[in-house]
This record gives C-alpha cells, sequence and structure tokens, in this order.
C-alpha cells in the first residue's frame, strides 16, 4: 500500500519584460521546479512590441533559473541580471524573459511535509538535481495532477 503522495500541481508561465523581477513562490509545503526558461527576443508580445529584424534570437537560460529557484519555496531574479550573464542579442535591443515553473506539494501519510528535490524519475529532464532531501525511491511514491 502507497500511503504517500507527491501532488503537481500546473505550470505557471509569464513574460518578464527587461527592467521587471521574476518572482516564484509557492506555499508552505511545496517547492518549485523550473520548467523552462529562455532570455531573448522570443516573440511579439508584452515585452517586445517591434521586431527590428531580430526576433527569435534567445539563450536557454534553465540552469540558471534552476540554481537560483529550484526547490525553495520562493526566489527572486531582477531580469538586469541576466543581461549582465548573457546577451543572446544586440545589447542595444530589449529582451526579456520568459519563464514556466510549477509548485510540487509532498506529504507522507503521516501529514509530514517533505520537499522532494530530487524527483527524479518525474523531473527526469532537470539533470542538475541531484541532492535529495528524502531517500525514499520514487518507485514508492504516488505521483498524480493537481
Amino acid at each position: 500500500m502507497v500511503d504517500s503522495v507527491i501532488v503537481i500541481h500546473p505550470v505557471l508561465t509569464r513574460e518578464y519584460c527587461q527592467f521587471e523581477v521574476f518572482n516564484a513562490s509557492c506555499a508552505s509545503s511545496q517547492v518549485i521546479v523550473m520548467e523552462e526558461a529562455q532570455y531573448g527576443r522570443l516573440q511579439l508580445g508584452r515585452c517586445v512590441t517591434r521586431d527590428y529584424g531580430y526576433i527569435g534570437c534567445s539563450a536557454n537560460v534553465i540552469d540558471l533559473l534552476d540554481r537560483a529557484c529550484s526547490g525553495q519555496r520562493w526566489c527572486q531574479l531582477g531580469i538586469p541580471t541576466l543581461r549582465e550573464i548573457v546577451q543572446p542579442c544586440p545589447k542595444d535591443l530589449t529582451a526579456y524573459l520568459e519563464a514556466s515553473y510549477r509548485c510540487i506539494t509532498g506529504n507522507t501519510g503521516s501529514g509530514r511535509s517533505f520537499l522532494c528535490v530530487s524527483c527524479m524519475n518525474v523531473f527526469q529532464k532537470r539533470r542538475s538535481w541531484t541532492n535529495a532531501l528524502t531517500t525514499v525511491t520514487m518507485s514508492e511514491w504516488q505521483v498524480r495532477d493537481a
């Protein structure tokens, strides 16, 4: 009988313009799992209103946001910080962050909360997640969408 559950919540995706702050937060029994993070000029929209011939220049910054946010209850990252680290487009053009994350909740049958920082079988694409705060293997967990 499986008496432990990991609840996987819906993905939250948003654009963060060049002078904004990426804010991710979860409830007290949850942690952030970064899903995707692209920095650049991906498409016209809220943050980029003109093409200038450079739509589509971008860099994958998931590793940066993974290190800063995944496994945490909340995190903040100023978008100007990304501009100092990576420059996928001409520097005089506006770039933005498009980021997706979800919160996951874990608890045991006894009602004790845990932080699932390694869930390797659930999020196999997150290779940077190597530190587990629980010794229970994923085959022992019942996984369901919230």
